[in-house]
């Protein structure tokens, strides 16, 4: 078997890669203007994009097609990243409360000091962490829980202290 025999795509292969291109397609023209914003859209497939939304029926199909077409032609990696991301933020939330999960726990613990955000917290703020710590570390103790530690959270989400670049912050 020569390189072009085995380069070559089966049928099935190719009706399966553009039933994943129309998809796309799809999934691009049903969203919003803010949400196709953020999508790296090249001139053309962004006028085809924006030309699907007044259409109907047969017209829209026709338009999808197109603009598979164009996204075949085109790089659509970078396209099906940045849809993936304007789908699901929920995956960067989530991350996010792991990181000030971990941080409430390092703090209670002892392995952070809250000396260490002194950099990012002004007076009042940096005084009220240092109760809520030891708040949360006098609650650590007791079994009966408390509600130190979700008030350390909350204290932490709300001043953006989550950001793993902070100073002294690991």
């Amino acid at each position: 078997m020569n390189d072009s025999e085995a380069t070559r795509k089966s049928k099935s292969q190719r009706r399966r890669e553009a039933l994943a291109l129309q998809t796309l397609a799809e999934s691009l023209t049903a969203l919003g203007e803010s949400d196709l914003a953020r999508i790296p859209l090249w001139p053309d497939l962004e006028a085809a994009v924006a030309g699907a939304r007044g259409l109907e029926r047969a017209a829209r199909r026709r338009q999808i097609r197109y603009i598979a077409r164009l996204l075949r032609e085109g790089d659509s990696g970078p396209i099906e990243v940045a849809l993936d991301a304007v789908r699901r933020p929920g995956r960067r939330e989530a991350a996010r409360h792991r990181r000030l999960e971990r941080l409430r726990d390092a703090l209670v613990r002892g392995e952070e000091s809250p000396d260490a955000l002194r950099a990012v917290l002004s007076g009042p703020d940096f005084q009220q962490l240092r109760h809520l710590v030891a708040a949360a570390r006098r609650e650590d103790g007791n079994e009966a829980g408390g509600s130190g530690g979700r008030r350390l959270f909350r204290f932490l989400r709300d001043r953006g202290l989550d950001v793993p670049d902070t100073p002294g912050v690991g």
